[in-house]
């Protein structure tokens, strides 16, 4: 009935300056820090119309996101970290989570994990994000959430925080999960990928929750034209805004940097993707 929440591997050790960082701040809130990045995505676009054709999955820029977010995980480890009790442990799985509104009001907001999303090719990743987001949203859906978000409508709103630093306290400080517990294994995985394009937003952060543990949260915004200067030529291209919130104690700028470049290369060579 208990087990591990989370399969990690022996703790990093830690430089001195990442000691510092880890021991700067009392908790993610005050350690998130937030950057912009846009990525042309015009050649993204038509092999995402190629794909469509060839395999009839419904391929999106979310999905190609999640093998983005996934792949430069995978490049570089130390993005793929559990902070607990003042040190860095390295997950053995590159999994990834994905917002989804549960009605399109977007009243009500769950979400789903692509597990080993690293070792998955995009069509696999735009199978399940499509099959889950229609499990979700479909009559009698199938929200991972649902036993959680019913307990908590049972108790007043002053007792959410100190319930969800309990519940946190034990699936990640203490490593422990329970069926009991009425919440998927390691349910927010290594990061998280969230559309508020489809809610006609350019431009948001998203905070990162501190029970969720993860380090990273993207925000894709809505797809918009742009006049750029290329080769001494004004041309219009299809921009993807991204906005990044990251928890400083665990990645620092050089990662940052790193990631950022990554993902322009992934988003660059899209006859990669299949």
């Amino acid at each position: 009935m208990i087990s591990r929440n989370v399969l990690l591997g022996a703790p990093l050790k830690l430089t001195p300056w990442r000691k510092l960082a880890v021991g700067s701040w009392k908790n993610v809130c005050e350690a998130s820090i937030y950057s912009t990045l846009e990525l042309e995505v015009d050649p993204v676009l038509a092999r995402i119309e190629e794909l469509r054709q060839q395999t009839g999955e419904k391929i999106t820029l979310t999905s190609v996101l999640v093998y983005a977010v996934a792949e430069t995980m995978k490049n570089y480890p130390a993005l793929n970290v559990l902070l607990r009790l003042g040190r860095l442990y390295p997950r053995k799985s590159v999994d990834i989570f994905v917002h989804v509104a549960v009605d399109k009001r977007g009243d009500d907001l769950t979400g789903f994990v692509v597990r080993q999303a690293d070792q998955k090719k995009i069509t696999r990743i735009a199978q399940e994000c499509a099959g889950a987001a229609a499990g979700v949203r479909g009559d009698g859906g199938r929200d991972a959430f649902s036993k959680t978000k019913k307990l908590f409508g049972l108790f007043p709103g002053f007792l959410a925080r100190p319930l969800l630093g309990l519940s946190s306290f034990i699936l990640y400080t203490l490593n422990l999960w329970s069926p009991l517990i009425g919440v998927p294994r390691d349910s927010f995985g290594s990061a998280m990928v969230t559309n508020v394009g489809a809610l006609g937003i350019s431009t948001a952060f998203a905070p990162i929750a501190p029970y969720t543990r993860v380090p990273l949260v993207i925000a894709a915004g809505s797809t918009e034209k742009r006049a750029v200067v290329r080769d001494g030529a004004v041309r219009t291209v299809t921009i993807l805004p991204l906005s990044v919130t990251i928890d400083h104690r665990v990645i620092d700028g050089l990662y940052a940097g790193l990631m950022s470049r990554r993902l322009k290369e992934i988003f660059s060579n899209p006859a990669a993707l299949h």
